[in-house]
């Protein structure tokens, strides 16, 4: 006869392995992307977070909740956060269908984060003020010290408009 309670402490055990090295992926991927580790064992601000880093807007997550929009929600993500490190599409739809796997070896690649879906983020650029930038001075030969004016070196100021992508 099977013991069905062997049988489930076998299932149980494999479970709880996974969890833990999910867990450990995470906490992996989201110290990659600049974001405290400990954010991979806090549940919902996790996906909160998760999606912030694939997509750039956390809130999106909420689509997890609509039974409708949660396919589409899981693809976007799957998408955004292979664009996010650098891998392909068909990396993609490893994180879409095989998450189990596919994370792991996304946590632990050579990959570097490019920013959210794949756009590096210009975080030395302050959106709210205007930006200041002097142009270096022209290249001087040796003999052409004297001559050089620092007057020529232009400040030049701009704005910076926040996209609402």
């Amino acid at each position: 006869m099977i013991d069905y309670a062997q049988q489930n402490t076998g299932v149980l055990i494999a479970e709880c392995v996974i969890g833990v090295v999910l867990i450990i992926a995470m906490w992996r991927l989201f110290e990659r992307s600049g974001e405290p580790g400990w954010n991979a064992i806090v549940p919902f601000y996790d996906l909160y977070k998760l999606f912030k880093i694939a997509v750039g807007n956390g809130w999106l997550f909420i689509m997890l909740f609509i039974p409708i929009l949660r396919a589409i929600a899981i693809v976007v993500l799957g998408l955004n956060l292979a664009r996010a490190f650098g891998k392909s599409n068909g990396f993609a739809l490893g994180l879409v269908f095989l998450p189990v796997i596919f994370i792991p070896m996304l946590a632990f690649s050579d990959g570097k984060y490019i920013g959210p879906r794949g756009m590096p983020s210009y975080s030395g650029f302050n959106t709210n003020k205007t930006n200041t930038y002097s142009n270096p001075p022209r290249q001087t030969q040796p003999d052409d010290l004297e001559d050089f004016n620092e007057s020529e070196a232009k400040t030049v100021e701009f704005e910076v408009e926040k996209s609402d992508e």
